[in-house]
């Protein structure tokens, strides 16, 4: 645990082991939360680096999104399937023609 002043424009400076553990550089971006009373920092990148659901997607993803939605469009796709075994049977299906 370290402790730090804040300063008259209310800036914190972050200790440089803290920043070493937080994988942290200058430039970098961090949330400030409230949290039980308590503020939590954590690290951010403009897109976070380990992806959730709620979060921002990448080029790559929002990309094959993209071209997912075309085929659909355009009837590249098979189902609804209700059952497990109809996909399956598409599926085998599939492999014989090849």
């Amino acid at each position: 645990m370290s402790l730090v002043k804040v300063g008259s424009r209310h800036e914190v400076i972050i200790p440089k082991a803290m920043c070493t553990k937080l994988q942290v550089k200058p430039g970098d971006y961090i949330e400030l939360r409230i949290s039980k009373g308590q503020a939590v920092l954590r690290p951010k990148t403009k897109i976070d680096r380990v992806p959730y659901t709620d979060e921002p997607i990448g080029p790559k993803t929002r990309a094959s999104i993209r071209r997912g939605l075309k085929e659909v469009a355009e009837g590249k796709v098979a189902g609804p399937f209700r059952t497990a075994k109809e996909l399956q049977a598409h599926l085998d299906s599939l492999k014989k023609r090849r």
